[in-house]
C-alpha cells in the first residue's frame, strides 16, 4: 500500500475522516484478513505501493479543467486500488475478480473505471485480452470508453511503447502485440454470449431492471485467469430498489459485516448510515469522498437549496445522485408548508362569481372524506382554488376527541360540513349552490364510490367525466400544480386549514421515468383535497386541450 493509501487507512481508523460503517468495515476487513492463518489470500504490500504509484505516472484526467493534467489520487483511490491489485492468491494471480463501486456523482467513478480498464489492458499478463464497456444503453455504455480513449491518447504523448502499439479508434481501442482489444456494448448486443472478457466495466448499475448483462460478462470471463468484473453506480430510485444493483448491494453490506463470505468481491460503499440527517452538510461528505476536489461543498449547499425550493423531484435527484441514498418509490411531502402558505391573501369568493371553473370531485365512505374542489384558472391573472371537504358526524367527534385534529373547531370556522354517514345529499345541494355562483364548464371524478352521486349530477345535467387515477393520467396535473407552487405564481387556497393539513399528509409515488401522482395508499392521513384538486386542475387541462384554448383566452368553452 502507498503512504496515500496507509494515510487514509489511519485517517479511518483514527477517526479523522468521516466514512460510513461500510468503508469502516472495508478498512478493518483488509487489516483483518492480513492477519489470518491458512489464508488463501496474501497482501503484497510493496507491489501494491508501486502498481498504484504507476498510476498518476501513466494516466491522466480526461475532462474538464484537469483534462492532460496527471491524475490527482486521492486517499481514497489509492487505498481501493491497492486492494484491488495487492491481495493476491498463493498462485499470485488477482485475489479480487469482482470490484462495486458504489459514490455519489462528480466523484470521478467513471473516471476511475476507465482508469482501471486502461491500465490493466496494458498490462495483464493474458493473451488477447477482450476488455468491454457495458450498460444497458449504447450511450452510457460509450461514455466510460470515450473517457478510456481520451486517457489513452495523452498516456500515448508520454510513451512511445503505447503509440506503437495501440490504436485508437471510433469504436474500439486496439492492442497489437497482445492482439487485444476495447470495445463498448449495450444489452441489445447480438453476440453476448460469445464474449470471452479480461476485464468488463459496467456503469450505472441502478439502471439495469435485470442483471442479464453482468451475468452474461461474469460468466464469460471463466476461462480468463484473473478477469475483472468492475460495477459503478450511484443509488437508484422507484422500482429500481427491486432491481439487481440494489439487492447485489445489500450482499456488499453482508459481505463486509462478516455475514456472508466472499473473499473474492471487493465491495466499496460511499453513503450514509441509518439515522443520518440528510440535510446536515457534515454528513455529505460520507457520499462523497472527492469534496472539495471534484465536487465543491458550495455546489453540494447550491443543489441543497435547490432540492428545498424547487420540489421533490429536485430533492429526489439531490438524495441519489449527490447524496448516493436509494429512494423508494414513495416520497413524503406534496408541497412543502412553507411554500404551500407563500404569498397567500384572504379573498372574499364573491370576486370569482361567474368566473369560469372546473370541478374535481372524490367520494368517500363512511369514515373518510367526501371532497370537491374548485379551481378557476384565469380571475384577473390569478389563479384560485375553492375547497368544499364533508365528513360524517361519528368520524369528526372520533377525530377531534382521540386525534388532536379539531374537525369540530373547522366545522365552527366554516372549514368543513359534517354530514350524515352515506348522505350524500348536503354535497348535491352545495355544488348545485356553487354551480349557480360560477361558471361550471366539467366535473372530473374518480368511478371509485361516485356511482350514485355521479348519476344524480348527470340527471340534473352536469358535464361530468371520470377521470382514472393511475399515473399516466394523474401525473401531468399533479407536476404542473407541483410547479405553480414552487415557481410561482401561487395558487391563492384562502389559506384553508383542511386543505393545509391534507397537503401535510400526501405521499407522492414517482416511477422510474420520474412520474409521480399522491399515493393513497400510503399518505399518512386523509389527502381526498389534494387529490380533488389535482382532477379539477386535470379537467381545466383536459378541456384546453379539447378546445384548442390558450392558458389565458378561452372563447369556446361548452357551458350548460
Amino acid at each position: 500500500m502507498n503512504a496515500l493509501g496507509k494515510k487514509y487507512i489511519k485517517d479511518v481508523m483514527d477517526g479523522n475522516i468521516l466514512v460510513c460503517e461500510h468503508i469502516q468495515n472495508l478498512v478493518a476487513k483488509h487489516l483483518d484478513d492480513q492477519k489470518k492463518k491458512d489464508f488463501p489470500y496474501h497482501f503484497d504490500a510493496k507491489y501494491a505501493a508501486w502498481r498504484v504509484d504507476q498510476i498518476p505516472k501513466r494516466w491522466r484526467h480526461s475532462q474538464g479543467s484537469a483534462a492532460g493534467k496527471p491524475f490527482n489520487m486521492q486517499p481514497w483511490q489509492s487505498f481501493i486500488w491497492g486492494m484491488l491489485f495487492g491481495w493476491k492468491t498463493e498462485d499470485g494471480w488477482r485475489r479480487y475478480l469482482k470490484w462495486y463501486l458504489s459514490v455519489a456523482r462528480k466523484n470521478g467513478k467513471t473516471e476511475m473505471l476507465a482508469t482501471t480498464a486502461n491500465d490493466i489492458f496494458i498490462s495483464t499478463k493474458s493473451y488477447a485480452p477482450e476488455i468491454y464497456s457495458a450498460a444497458t444503453k449504447k450511450d452510457q455504455a460509450k461514455k466510460t470508453f470515450q473517457q478510456a480513449s481520451i486517457m489513452m491518447k495523452f498516456a500515448q504523448k508520454n510513451s512511445a511503447y503505447l503509440r506503437k502499439h495501440i490504436d485508437i479508434l471510433k469504436y474500439a481501442i486496439t492492442f497489437d502485440k497482445k492482439d487485444g482489444f476495447f470495445h463498448y456494448l449495450s444489452s441489445d448486443y447480438d453476440k453476448m454470449d460469445s464474449l470471452n472478457p479480461q476485464v468488463a466495466v459496467v456503469d450505472e448499475f441502478h439502471a439495469h431492471k435485470t442483471a442479464e448483462i453482468v451475468n452474461v460478462l461474469e460468466s464469460g470471463q471463466g476461462a480468463r485467469d484473473e478477469p475483472l468484473l468492475a460495477i459503478t453506480t450511484t443509488a437508484g430510485k422507484g422500482s429500481s430498489i427491486q432491481g439487481p444493483c440494489h439487492k447485489f448491494q445489500g450482499v456488499c453490506y453482508k459481505i463486509l459485516n462478516g455475514e456472508l463470505i466472499n473473499e473474492r468481491v471487493l465491495p466499496s460503499i460511499f453513503t450514509f448510515d441509518k439515522g443520518d440527517e440528510w440535510e446536515n452538510p457534515e454528513m455529505w461528505g460520507k457520499s462523497n469522498p472527492n469534496l472539495d476536489v471534484s465536487v465543491s461543498m458550495d455546489f453540494l449547499k447550491m443543489r441543497y437549496q435547490a432540492a428545498l425550493t424547487e420540489g421533490f423531484v429536485t430533492e429526489l435527484d439531490f438524495k441519489t445522485k449527490n447524496l448516493n441514498l436509494w429512494v423508494n418509490e414513495s416520497i413524503d411531502g406534496f408541497i412543502p408548508d412553507k411554500l404551500w402558505m407563500a404569498d397567500q391573501e384572504t379573498f372574499d369568493e364573491s370576486i370569482l362569481l361567474g368566473k369560469r371553473c372546473t370541478i374535481g370531485l372524490d367520494v368517500g365512505g363512511l369514515g373518510d372524506f367526501t371532497a370537491y374542489v374548485l379551481y378557476f384558472p384565469d380571475v384577473d391573472g390569478q389563479e384560485y382554488v375553492l375547497f368544499r371537504p364533508f365528513v360524517d358526524e361519528e368520524t369528526a367527534i372520533d377525530r377531534t376527541k382521540n386525534d388532536n385534529i379539531n374537525m369540530l373547531e373547522w366545522q365552527d370556522q366554516g372549514f368543513l360540513e359534517i354530514i350524515e354517514a352515506d348522505d350524500e345529499r348536503p354535497v348535491v345541494k352545495m355544488l348545485l349552490d356553487d354551480a349557480e355562483n360560477y361558471d361550471l364548464q366539467a366535473i372530473a371524478y374518480d368511478v371509485y364510490k361516485s356511482k350514485e352521486i355521479i348519476r344524480a349530477l348527470e340527471d340534473i345535467g352536469f358535464d361530468c367525466r371520470a377521470m382514472s387515477q393511475t399515473m399516466r393520467v394523474m401525473s401531468g396535473p399533479t407536476t404542473e400544480l407541483f410547479k405553480k407552487f414552487h415557481k410561482g405564481p401561487t395558487v391563492q387556497h384562502n389559506s384553508h386549514p383542511v386543505a393545509r393539513w391534507q397537503n401535510g399528509n400526501a405521499v407522492l409515488k414517482i416511477d422510474d421515468n420520474e412520474n409521480f401522482k399522491i399515493h393513497k395508499g400510503k399518505s399518512t392521513d386523509k389527502v381526498d383535497l389534494m387529490v380533488a384538486m389535482v382532477m379539477a386542475y386535470g379537467m381545466w387541462l383536459q378541456l384546453m386541450e379539447e378546445n384548442e384554448m390558450s392558458y389565458l383566452e378561452v372563447d369556446d368553452v361548452i357551458k350548460f
